[in-house]
């Protein structure tokens, strides 16, 4: 008597010749993505329900001008804060992050930047030929000592700013 394997006695009970059994690569398959769908593929979403986000939007303008480029942030005093860039006719639109346009309500310090988002407002940094960022070209008045104020909701989100120098 020939001693035979698991494996051939269940081909020949099966009938499969010894070919792997199409409906296990199937099965594979489902358990794989079942597996995968249950683990997640990709970043968590966040939860903005509980923010009462407000939409803000307006346009920024100097002496009558629009500022294309330049970043406008709200920031509330716990430093919690929305930002967007102006385009080429002044307008922003302010978002809470990548994913979500919007504001919380509240009092918010108003901040006007040509830097883009920094901590340090504005305040002056290694030259830009040292590879450091370009010169800010707003007043720090308007970025690093604002004392532009806002209210959200507010009825007007548009910010005329009157001088191009000086702090």
């Amino acid at each position: 008597m020939v001693k035979q394997s698991c494996g051939q006695r269940y081909q020949e009970e099966i009938g499969c010749g010894g070919a792997v059994p199409h409906w296990r690569g199937i099965c594979f398959a489902a358990v794989l993505a079942g597996l995968l769908s249950l683990a997640g593929c990709g970043r968590p979403t966040a939860d903005y329900s509980t923010l009462g986000l407000v939409d803000v939007s307006g346009a920024v303008t100097m002496a009558g001008t629009p500022l294309a480029g330049v970043t406008v942030v709200f920031e509330a005093e716990n430093g919690q804060f929305s930002s967007g860039v102006t385009d080429s006719a002044g307008r922003y639109v302010l978002r809470v992050d990548s994913d979500k346009a919007g504001v919380t309500p509240g009092e918010k310090v108003v901040r006007v930047t040509s830097r883009g988002l920094s901590e340090d407002w504005g305040e002056e940094a290694e030259s830009e030929e040292s590879g450091g960022p370009p010169p800010e070209k707003i007043p720090a008045r308007y970025n690093r000592n604002s004392k532009l104020r806002i209210v959200v909701p507010s009825d007007q989100y548009d910010i005329e700013l009157t001088e191009t120098t000086g702090s």
